[in-house]
């Protein structure tokens, strides 16, 4: 069969849109971890030394967390209201967050001890308060952004 131009033209746009918006979402990604990073360098006032030990150890665990939070999300989505599973599936995708989320635990427990081998202590302690700081102030701007949205005024980049 014939397909037409337009037909093809059109496919070739959405998959070019899908595939910018796919490159978006990643360069986000990159500036926030980029401006976390910079936040807990400065909050925990590392040493290059410190710093050149603690971000290996922190980056591969905030990678492993991320991929357990996007399993849960992925969850989260099968599992949609919960009228359309039965009970066994419920089941099933409950026991699936519980192993997720002693994944997640055991992971943060994990770093915890593999950061008492590069900072000291009260580093360590100060790095949760460091994460919570970056949250909000993220939660913050994520917040303004959307009111000037609503308002019809300039995003900011």
């Amino acid at each position: 069969k014939f397909i037409p131009m337009k037909n093809i033209i059109l496919l070739l746009l959405l998959v070019n849109s899908f595939q910018i918006s796919l490159a978006q979402q990643g360069q986000h990604r990159e500036r926030i971890k980029a401006l976390k990073t910079a936040h807990i360098t400065n909050e925990l006032n590392l040493t290059s030394d410190e710093a050149e030990k603690f971000w290996p150890v922190y980056n591969a665990t905030e990678e492993r967390i991320h991929e357990l939070k996007k399993q849960e999300r992925k969850l989260k989505m099968r599992l949609g209201n919960g009228n359309d599973i039965s009970d066994n599936e419920a089941m099933e995708i409950l026991n699936q967050f519980i192993t997720i989320k002693d994944k997640i635990h055991t992971e943060e427990k994990q770093l915890i001890e593999r950061l008492k081998k590069v900072l000291p202590p009260k580093k360590i302690i100060r790095l949760k308060k460091a994460e919570d700081s970056f949250n909000r102030k993220l939660l913050e701007e994520l917040r303004k952004r959307r009111r000037n949205e609503r308002r019809g005024g300039p995003r900011n980049k």
